[in-house]
């Protein structure tokens, strides 16, 4: 399995979500202009917010990352689970790393799913277009239900 859940290596945590945090401001402009105590706001949030932090791994060594919440009745109403985030750094992407630790965790966990994926992000729109077509699934825009979601696509699915 290439997945596991911990909170071990907080360092390596940390810089692996800092890279994807600078990816993500190229997506929306007001990522980039957020203060450093707002970055270890929402790094703190995940831990303490979301039920699975899964670490991707490669040879031992954390490449990755898959936060999951459980039943996010504020954002995503009558869902069971919220993908918040998927990344791999660059030196693994392509490797099929991120979409393995995906369909396991999806394999292991049944039911209904939300996330968002940023406009312009044609990189992880690839990749869940990818996902849903391995898995022979119709996504369905969830965007009625947060008018004000911002630059962001909701997307739901069943699994």
């Amino acid at each position: 399995m290439i997945y596991e859940t911990n909170t071990d290596n907080l360092l390596r945590k940390r810089e692996l979500f800092d890279d994807y945090i600078a990816i993500l401001a190229k997506y929306d402009s007001e990522i980039s202009t957020l203060s450093e105590d707002e970055i270890d706001g929402w790094f703190s949030r995940y831990f303490e917010d979301h039920e699975y932090w899964i670490d991707i791994k490669s040879d031992d060594k954390v490449v990755g990352f898959l936060i999951v919440g459980e039943r996010d009745g504020d954002c995503h109403p009558d869902t069971d689970y919220t993908i918040s985030q998927v990344y791999v750094e660059k030196a693994y992407q392509n490797s099929g790393l991120a979409s393995k630790c995906v369909l396991d965790f999806l394999s292991d966990h049944s039911g209904k799913y939300a996330l968002d994926i940023l406009h312009g992000n044609e990189d992880g729109r690839y990749f869940w277009n990818s996902i849903f077509k391995l898995l022979e699934i119709e996504p369905y825009s969830l965007r009625e239900v947060r008018e004000n979601a911002g630059p962001v696509d909701l997307i739901g699915f069943d699994c």
